[in-house]
């Protein structure tokens, strides 16, 4: 006989999932920007310091073609005035760049090991290798590196701007504040210090420090999409969806071939029950960026919502052969499974999910009721048990509560 609390459970269940599939994977993660490109107006002016005539011929025309796209062209350039010269700091920095264009990144390095070697002092070799060790993911080799620039000239604005999103990247916000303040105090007119210190107050629950931020970034550049995009997922967080949707309108307007802000304004025309407004939003973000996961996983709950189970169902589909390790999709997609009855397909699914995430609590709750419903009662005890630790150990209370109502009722029976 099949328990009572089931069909409640699995409908509550599945509520759950789409109340709160949105709101885990509500925001595109808006990458704070760096680009070693920036370096490149510094380096031609430091590039103009007297050197042999054919050594500066090559690096500038090495420089123009840069500027037109061709790295591979460039660094054949830069290689002949590094032969004339095998000192030119230079022509090791702009070789760098380019490799470090075409992902070749240890080459990069390797270069401006070079230049530092030479001229221990130089800046932006620091600067530049900074960035590449970033990319690399050896954070502490970054920061040392953005720090040392710094300790030569401590009015490098940039230097502080990138060792802040180094800072942030490693959970560091504090820290990161503190770079960006200064990279402001250097060049208050500067949008991406803003723009930064204003991701990193959102991080920490500021946010109307985190909108004034946007706020100045907008003001020096009004053209600044990404800025539209974070004060458009602060006012949407803060409860104002109307202003969140006139930024995302604006960045749309910007660059309207940008899939992120659709995406986030389908976030909040759901959250504001326009479904249909949703769908069309997360529908251009594919059209835009068919690999756009998320995107798919979002239209995906909306569809569920409709009752549109089998669009649903390829939505989570799609996302899972985009990205395999998703495991909220496997979770979704397993709750409408266990809607049609396909029981199967549905603890297949939540097994999946909780091989990639062994802490998704709704996982072990969907599995433990689709076990009771089998009649495996010692699994679904298990299973709800599980469920019923992540979630007082999240602090869900309201769900711990709810599991183990579910938990004294199985074992009565």
């Amino acid at each position: 006989m099949q328990p009572r609390f089931s069909s409640i459970l699995i409908n509550t269940v599945i509520a759950v999932i789409l109340s709160q599939g949105i709101s885990i994977l509500n925001r595109t993660d808006l990458a704070r920007s760096q680009s070693i490109r920036e370096t490149v107006p510094q380096l031609l002016k430091d590039s103009q310091d007297g050197k042999e005539k054919d050594t500066e011929t090559y690096l500038n025309r090495g420089i123009t073609l840069f500027q037109q796209g061709d790295s591979k062209g460039a660094i054949a350039e830069y290689s002949r005035a590094i032969e004339i010269n095998p000192n030119y700091t230079e022509a090791y920095v702009m070789r760098g760049i380019a490799r470090y264009q075409l992902a070749e990144t240890e080459g990069a390095i390797s270069d401006f090991d070079r230049a530092i070697q030479i001229n221990p002092n130089y800046v932006e070799a620091y600067v530049v290798r900074g960035i590449a060790r970033d990319g690399l993911g050896e954070k502490e080799g970054s920061i040392a590196d953005y720090s040392r620039a710094i300790e030569i000239n401590p009015n490098y604005a940039k230097a502080y701007l990138y060792r802040g999103n180094v800072r942030a990247q490693i959970g560091d916000t504090e820290g990161a504040i503190s770079d960006y303040n200064r990279a402001i105090q250097i060049n208050p007119n500067d949008a991406n210090p803003y723009y930064n210190r204003g991701v990193s107050r959102y991080d920490r629950g500021d946010k109307k420090g985190a909108i004034a931020d946007f706020n100045r970034a907008i003001e020096i550049n009004p053209n600044d999409a990404l800025a539209y995009v974070m004060r458009g997922n602060t006012r949407d967080d803060s409860g104002d969806a109307e202003g969140a949707i006139s930024d995302y309108n604006r960045a749309i307007e910007i660059n309207p071939n940008d899939a992120n802000p659709y995406y986030n304004r389908g976030v909040t025309r759901y959250r504001q029950g326009d479904k249909e407004g949703a769908i069309a939003d997360y529908s251009r973000a594919i059209e835009i960026n068919p690999n756009y996961a998320n995107a798919y996983h979002n239209r995906g709950i909306t569809r569920s919502r409709l009752g549109d189970n089998s669009g649903a169902i390829a939505d989570y589909s799609r996302a899972i052969e985009i990205n395999p390790n998703y495991a909220n999709a496997y979770l979704s997609r397993g709750a409408i499974h266990a809607r049609l009855g396909d029981k199967k397909s549905a603890i297949a699914d939540f097994d999946r999910a909780i091989q990639i995430n062994p802490n998704l609590a709704l996982a072990y709750a969907n599995r433990g009721d689709i076990r009771a419903q089998i009649g495996d009662k010692a699994g679904a005890i298990q299973d709800f048990q599980k469920a019923a630790d992540l979630f007082k150990q999240q602090g869900n209370e309201e769900s711990y509560q709810e599991i183990l109502r579910v938990l004294q009722e199985l074992k009565r029976q």
